[in-house]
């Protein structure tokens, strides 16, 4: 009832399709999600989503968007706007959330902003989600800047947080060794960061006794975790270490009383090859077989030892109590290669495929079967049930299905793979369309039909998906540069669909539209739209603005806002805009002149602009801002001489005229480097001065 109330504040009207959507997606339900009347359904524009609706389902919802977004038309617009109504209900997930949008997507500047506006609002807990995020994401600075923050403001430090810790010290120190005081800092931490760190040192840095250890501690915390036993069930079974028999035999009674099978097989194989007690193994597989999570333990164990028929006795006996897992593991009969299949066990497993296929399509055991048949490395097996479920509505009536089908079929069976795709298509994956239409672009498979490739694109343009229409846009507006060789430029198209109100927030279109007005020299409208970007942390377009500004394109010099651009850009380390503040500096323009911070800017822009490197020579060289230091003025000069002609002209006249550094050969060296009219005077004079 619950979940049928909140569906109903959430979509108004009372159709089954939107009673069942959020319960569907929450149980990841794709053979519902993936069909046509539900694309259809989801690819409609957002409207009149009430207050009242909880930010739990809203943040499934924008999960749900976000995660599918090449199926649905704008699918990250709707999961950034379900995201921003979650954050209105004061959810503090869902701003971590809205971050991980910006990286998936490629705005990481922006994402960065964001992550600076909100962090000191967060819960230590949501810090720790942030800090997932941008590792996640593959985000190693803004990572050290949250570690220092962490740490900084003494906040709670996650299981991640210490993985990353050790392994920073093990990889960075040429002993393979970690500090003791981690290790001690670890052993005080919760049962989360223990078995995250177990796991660490058993499956990356192979060290199963280190492991042990921090299982163990785990449990003098909390005694009954049922992951430590488990972690150390499977450490004690694999016999490669010493260790107290009566103790792992104590570990394995309790993995298995906590619902580990894992501990039931470890216990047989305690019996029958450590303790080599028979009676008492004889005895405990007779205990096994009276429950179920005893028999799939002696299925597990069967199968290991290869004994198939009392592995399928056992099986069996499971499915028709109705234990779905031991229903597939029929089928595939434990992974072993249908290929050596006995007949007996051929039939066994055709059996069941069958009783499994003959269900109706909504039950998830059937799901699964297609599932493994369709992604599972059967070992080339199972080609028959394969052709049967390709015929399948399940598979038939899932975009999920049909990509997959289409791309097994596209080398060798392009006919074939073309009509998976056209069923893709028509049940309205977004993906589908723009392969199909980029087939009759270039010809492939399809006859080359320009025209059809933008018709295909037709659904997409009437759901107003801002990816599709900027596309078009682009290829009406440079068709060349598009490969459209048949389309005629048509500016006034262009510019319409970039003006198309729905899309009109989105970074692509705003983007479309600034350049679309550079092009022009319509900087007043132009200014409009490069803000927008600089707003989200473009730095490419802070910086144009800059230049607007600084260049007085738009009417008036104005070097006050110009270098606002330029900070702008710079809080993202842009090397130009860096050098850029510098020489404001320098020049006094808008600021008074200041040496020192000129530069502080130099140094920072340094690493990637060598015309600051130039600048930190010359005020060496001078003692601006600095003390004068010849040495350490040419120690820059000699970065950056061989492509920068006034360093190799300055470097030059050092080594000519200064009486201490005076070094005719390198003089000429570096006149003869410089292609600057003077450096040629200066090379003759020079010459002359070496003949005396």
């Amino acid at each position: 009832m619950k979940i049928i109330f909140t569906l109903f504040l959430l979509f108004i009207s009372l159709n089954a399709l939107e009673i069942e959507l959020v319960s569907k997606i929450k149980e990841k339900d794709f053979n519902y999600l993936f069909r046509k009347e539900v694309i259809s359904y989801l690819n409609k524009p957002l409207k009149n989503i009430p207050e009242n609706i909880s930010s739990e389902d809203l943040l499934t919802i924008a999960d749900f968007y976000l995660e599918n977004r090449d199926i649905y038309a704008n699918s990250v617009p709707k999961a950034l706007y379900f995201y921003t109504l979650a954050v209105k209900k004061k959810n503090q997930l869902a701003r971590v959330k809205i971050i991980d949008l910006y990286l998936k997507t490629h705005e990481n500047n922006r994402a960065y902003l964001y992550a600076s506006k909100i962090l000191s609002r967060l819960k230590a807990v949501y810090v720790n989600e942030l800090y997932k995020v941008f590792d996640e994401n593959h985000q190693e600075d803004y990572l050290k800047e949250l570690e220092n923050y962490i740490e900084k403001k003494n906040l709670p430090k996650s299981s991640l947080y210490y993985v990353r810790k050790i392994k920073e010290d093990f990889y960075e120190d040429t002993s393979k060794k970690v500090s003791k005081s981690l290790i001690n800092e670890i052993y005080n931490q919760s049962c989360e960061v223990l078995i995250a760190v177990g796991n660490l040192y058993h499956t990356k840095l192979y060290s199963d006794k280190r492991a042990i250890e921090f299982y163990e501690t785990c449990l003098l915390k909390e005694p009954n975790r049922a992951d430590a036993y488990k972690e150390l069930t499977l450490l004690y079974n694999r016999n490669a270490l010493e260790f107290d028999k009566g103790k792992s035999k104590q570990v394995y009674e309790k993995s298995f009383q906590m619902g580990d099978f894992n501990g039931g097989i470890a216990l047989i194989n305690h019996y029958k090859n450590v303790t080599k007690d028979l009676e008492a193994y004889k005895l405990y597989k007779e205990e096994l077989s009276k429950s179920i999570l005893g028999q799939k333990v002696l299925v597990k164990y069967y199968q290991m030892t290869k004994n198939r028929d009392l592995a399928n006795r056992f099986l069996t006996k499971l499915a028709l109590s109705g234990d779905e897992e031991s229903m597939l593991e029929l089928v595939f009969n434990g992974g072993y290669t249908y290929t050596y299949y006995s007949r007996e066990q051929k039939e066994l497993s055709l059996q069941w495929f069958n009783k499994i296929m003959n269900m109706d399509d909504d039950k998830k055991l059937k799901s699964d079967l297609i599932e493994r048949l369709f992604y599972g490395n059967e070992n080339g097996s199972f080609i028959e049930y394969k052709q049967k479920i390709y015929k399948s509505k399940l598979v038939r009536n899932n975009v999920k299905y049909l990509r997959e089908l289409f791309n097994k079929s596209k080398n060798k069976y392009p006919k074939k793979a073309l009509n998976f795709l056209n069923q893709a298509v028509d049940l309205g994956d977004k993906k589908s369309i723009r392969i199909l239409s980029d087939y009759y672009k270039n010809g492939k498979i399809v006859k080359k039909d320009e025209k059809k490739a933008i018709k295909v694109l037709k659904p997409l343009v009437q759901l107003k998906d801002s990816d599709t229409i900027s596309y078009l846009a682009n290829i009406y507006y440079t068709p060349a540069e598009n490969v459209f060789t048949s389309v005629s430029k048509d500016e006034e198209k262009a510019l319409e669909y970039m003006m198309i109100p729905e899309i009109q927030d989105t970074t692509t279109a705003i983007s479309d539209l600034a350049y679309y007005y550079l092009s022009y020299k319509d900087y007043k409208n132009a200014i409009k739209y490069l803000k927008k970007l600089s707003i989200r942390g473009y730095t490419h377009e802070s910086m144009i603005l800059a230049n607007i500004y600084e260049k007085g394109l738009s009417g008036n010099i104005n070097y006050k806002k110009a270098l606002g651009y330029y900070f702008k850009a710079a809080e993202f380390k842009d090397a130009n805009a860096l050098y850029k503040i510098g020489m404001y500096y320098v020049e006094g323009k808008s600021v008074k002149v200041d040496y020192k911070k000129a530069l502080d800017f130099f140094f920072k822009a340094s690493a990637y602009n060598k015309s600051a490197v130039f600048m930190i020579a010359l005020m060496h060289e001078h003692g601006k801002g600095i003390e004068k230091n010849l040495d350490e003025a040419i120690y820059y000069y000699l970065k950056v001489a061989n492509e920068h002609p006034v360093a190799a002209f300055n470097l030059a006249n050092i080594y000519h005229y200064n009486q201490n550094k005076r070094d005719f050969i390198n003089a000429k060296f570096w006149y003869e480097k410089s292609s600057l009219p003077k450096a040629k005077i200066e090379l003759e004079r020079l010459t002359k001065e070496m003949a005396i």
